[in-house]
């Protein structure tokens, strides 16, 4: 049976709460949350079974790799930060970050010696990123199938293969956020999200 709980995204959930999350993502479990784009699909990114497990249940091809959420806090941890990447970084857009990953970083999750990240978006994830590390931050579906802005079609979608669902209502924006490859003093735009392309080539500088 599917375990659904009803929580304020934005509130500090409770201590018994993060415990419980903290136990199924350190034991190759998965959770559905949800950030302010889309519902995403959790797994602890230091667990091989979780994100092993995770590659299974979203039917995603390997060598497609999965972004994270990370507080800003730990982002040296497992990526190198060029200088040109600061005013994007600094920047408090709702961006994915592709940058250099460090050696601890799962082969799962890395491309062409780059990880993408995001900053989290919300009291909820950034208490479970203090707790567990960081997580995977893919949307919550099947590879190919409707992104879910909504708990009930990532429940349709993953159903009992995931452990625990978490319930915010629906999202505010309904939409993937805009990809932004930080590896080179040149920004690329990978995919075009909820923020415009201008707006993040005039922070940049171009």
């Amino acid at each position: 049976m599917v375990e659904i709980i009803a929580l304020d995204k934005d509130k500090t959930p409770s201590s018994e709460l993060v415990q419980r999350i903290e136990n199924i993502l350190g034991t190759g479990g998965l959770i559905v949350y949800p950030t302010s784009t889309l519902y995403g699909l959790g797994a602890s990114i230091f667990s091989k079974e979780g994100v092993e497990k995770l590659m299974e249940v979203k039917q995603r091809p390997y060598g497609m790799p999965l972004s994270v959420f990370i507080r800003r806090e730990n982002v040296t941890d497992i990526c190198d930060i060029p200088i040109t990447a600061l005013p994007l970084l600094n920047s408090g857009l709702a961006l994915t970050f592709i940058l250099p990953a460090k050696p601890n970083v799962p082969s799962l999750l890395i491309k062409d010696g780059s990880v993408a990240i995001r900053f989290p978006d919300s009291t909820l994830i950034d208490a479970i990123c203090k707790s567990v590390g960081s997580m995977t931050a893919t949307s919550a579906n099947r590879h190919g199938l409707q992104d879910p802005a909504d708990i009930q079609t990532a429940i349709d979608d993953l159903g009992e293969d995931v452990e625990l669902y978490l319930d915010s209502g629906d999202t505010e924006l309904g939409k993937g956020t805009t990809i932004v490859d930080l590896t080179q003093s040149a920004v690329r735009i990978i995919r075009e999200g909820i923020i415009p392309k201008e707006k993040v080539m005039d922070i940049h500088g171009r």
